[in-house]
């Protein structure tokens, strides 16, 4: 949810930019409270998936969809001082990964410039909950950047006014089925490096399965305490991969921060896991299954019992307030 809001905000910014749209604000992107909500990035300094959907939204060369009342536009922007010409390659796959239909655009564009680049041609018979994947191209044919979607086509803007009710919202915009994605065990392996006081890991992500491996997150971690790095960057995170795909991520942080250790990784996701290796490992804690949940390995609270809603409206500010109610985790 973090991932996919933020960086819609960005994307709707740039998809009308200048036209009027000229920025965006966030209110209480950063505050110091420990939530899970909305932060840009926590009070530990550790980074949600908030974070990286922004960096992906405002990318100087993007390529992206745009859920227009039309059906749907690809859209891509150069925020570069040099002008930048290639190609642009969109895919939808259905829920179970296979390929659904591909357009290519041709991409010229200015320096600080937008531009339309067609129309998406839906295939026929797509599952209910698909994927898309944008991808851009420079002249040569070398891979600039990817963004990937998941979508339910029923949401569409151009029901906006009955969207306005939040139970309309909840059945148009259903995303149950991702539930069912088969549980995925990538490939991993990492390799680090020491400079300048600065410990570089990188880790190598490959989708050996036939699904959709959703949402990869990778985190630095001690070798011997399975304590979080903190604070460390990271090049992206929170990843896809379909059937067969690579992603390399390099995390960095300052080797004082290791306090001696070894570095570790860790890997968790939507559905995703990895098999125990030297350096990675599948992230334990990260499930709400866990028997051991987060409070032992550093956070200061526990989660507190799901309960089933059919709606449930969160105060990201804190206190209860009407129908909504406080982001949970603090002001106990």
């Amino acid at each position: 949810m973090n991932y996919e809001t933020h960086r819609a905000i960005y994307e709707g910014r740039i998809g009308r930019m200048f036209e009027p749209m000229e920025g965006a604000l966030l209110w209480m992107s950063i505050p110091a409270q420990p939530s899970l909500i909305w932060q840009s990035f926590t009070y530990d300094l550790d980074t949600h998936a908030t974070y990286f959907g922004i960096k992906k939204g405002c990318e100087t060369r993007h390529v992206f969809f745009n859920e227009s009342a039309e059906g749907g536009i690809v859209q891509a922007v150069n925020h570069g001082r040099t002008p930048f010409e290639g190609k642009a390659k969109f895919s939808i796959y259905n829920l179970d990964a296979t390929l659904a239909g591909t357009q290519e655009f041709p991409v010229k564009l200015g320096t600080a410039q937008k531009m339309k680049l067609g129309d998406v041609k839906w295939p026929e018979n797509l599952s209910k909950v698909h994927f898309m994947k944008a991808e851009l191209f420079d002249a040569a044919g070398k891979l600039v950047t990817d963004n990937f979607y998941w979508h339910n086509r029923a949401c569409n803007p151009a029901k906006a006014d009955e969207l306005r009710d939040d139970n309309k919202i909840v059945r148009y915009d259903d995303l149950k089925d991702l539930d069912t994605l088969p549980k995925v065990t990538l490939e991993a392996k990492a390799k680090s490096a020491v400079r300048e006081g600065k410990t570089l890991v990188a880790v190598e992500l490959r989708n050996p399965s036939k699904s959709v491996a959703l949402m990869a997150h990778v985190q630095l971690r001690g070798m011997k305490s399975g304590k979080r790095v903190l604070p460390t960057t990271y090049s992206e995170n929170y990843v896809s991969l379909l059937p067969g795909e690579t992603k390399r991520i390099v995390a960095q942080c300052d080797t004082a921060q290791l306090k001696g250790e070894q570095p570790f990784v860790t890997v968790d996701g939507w559905n995703v896991t990895v098999a125990k290796g030297a350096m990675v490992g599948p992230n334990e804690i990260a499930s709400p299954d866990a028997k051991e949940w987060a409070h032992q390995k550093g956070f200061g609270f526990l989660p507190k019992p799901l309960v089933a809603k059919k709606v449930v409206r969160i105060n990201c500010g804190g206190y209860n307030r009407g129908n909504f109610e406080k982001d949970p985790g603090f002001l106990e």
